[in-house]
């Protein structure tokens, strides 16, 4: 026999306290934390936990210092007991305490915006991204949620041809799947990025560039010639596309493998394109192995997660805020779900290239 998954503490003690809240039990503020996790009979760690989740769905303020929590809703005049119009159930490889700070800040932005328009929005944690998952399994707990809409962030070939399969609307962020084609897409458009960051490297000198891409190595060829055909269409050639890219697998020591081959090569590169799920591990590899940034490798990130604020020198990004991806995701399902839009589609955002102090001109 199977059983259902079991919820982390942290999900039931979130629980409670919505309902809580839903129930009026406290107005514009929760009690001290003390206070809570003596009545929950919790530790201050759990509770913790619960709290972030409620953060990032929009429930209560961020933590400050010598203040209670704000419960953000009913400060706001929405009651969150009554009824929703709509479901929209999302979908995560991992529990949302365990995100990038940039995407709890896009759900909670995503779950402010859908409660205005009365969507109720909840949360599913499904380990896709480590293995396949059961049947079964999908069907306990998604099936069980009734919802209206699926948003899955990152999804892959099995868990979204398992929700298109139910024939209720799927949005998708990220991720790489012939399925997407079956989705609401919203994202920010990478390939105009790439093409300005060819073009603004190639202005200050630099010949020999790479971006670094994280994707499953089944997934390589059919991404590559995706970006190359792309590409084309903005003038620059397969051949210059090709040895521009440089995928890896997910873990870092595949990552750290490929820049000790690119760093190896004769012609090694002066400047690296990077993402927020590698910027990070690149900055310290170069750090070790004794290459600084700028003055020896180049660094455009493509992404603005608030970690890499605190990263020295100040990099040279591509923004992709997550107010606005909330804010066109939160349209567009609203779109979706009351009839505006029928056919699956790509919301596509811009990023804004904003300068550092991580590009130097090569030979000045």
């Amino acid at each position: 026999m199977h059983h259902p998954l079991k919820k982390p503490l942290g999900e039931i003690v979130a629980q409670k306290l919505r309902d809580e809240i839903g129930a009026g039990k406290w107005t514009n503020y929760l009690p001290s934390e003390i206070q809570l996790s003596s009545d929950l009979e919790v530790s201050r760690k759990t509770l913790r936990v619960a709290l972030s989740i409620l953060t990032s769905e929009g429930y209560l303020s961020d933590p400050c210092r010598g203040k209670p929590r704000e419960i953000l809703s009913q400060s706001k005049g929405s009651n969150l007991a009554k009824p929703k119009s709509a479901t929209l159930i999302v979908i995560t490889a991992s529990p949302r305490n365990d995100l990038k700070s940039s995407m709890q800040a896009y759900l909670r932005d995503l779950t402010q915006s859908l409660h205005k328009k009365s969507i109720e929005i909840e949360f599913i944690s499904l380990a896709f991204e480590a293995a396949s998952i059961r049947q079964d399994t999908l069907k306990r707990n998604i099936v069980m949620h009734q919802a209206d809409s699926y948003l899955v962030i990152e999804g892959n070939n099995q868990i979204l041809s398992y929700l298109i399969d139910l024939k209720k609307p799927v949005f998708a962020i990220g991720g790489n799947s012939s399925y997407h084609k079956h989705c609401y897409n919203i994202s920010y458009e990478i390939t105009s990025t790439f093409s300005h960051a060819f073009h603004l490297l190639k202005r200050r000198g630099h010949q020999s560039f790479n971006f670094l891409h994280k994707a499953r190595q089944k997934d390589w060829e059919p991404m590559e010639a995706k970006i190359i055909n792309r590409l084309e269409s903005r003038g620059i050639s397969s051949e210059d596309t090709v040895a521009c890219l440089c995928f890896h697998e997910p873990d870092n020591e595949d990552l750290f493998r490929k820049l000790d081959a690119l760093f190896r090569k004769p012609d090694r590169p002066t400047a690296l394109l990077t993402t927020n799920e590698n910027v990070v591990a690149t900055i310290t590899w170069l750090a070790a192995k004794g290459f600084s940034v700028p003055q020896e490798v180049s660094i455009l990130n493509i992404g603005d997660d608030p970690i890499l604020k605190d990263i020295y020198p100040k990099l040279d990004i591509y923004a992709t805020p997550s107010k606005p991806l909330a804010l066109e995701t939160s349209k567009q399902i609203e779109r979706v779900l009351n009839g505006t839009v029928s056919e699956p589609d790509w919301s596509i955002l811009e990023c804004e290239y904003k300068p550092g102090d991580s590009v130097r001109s090569i030979n000045q």
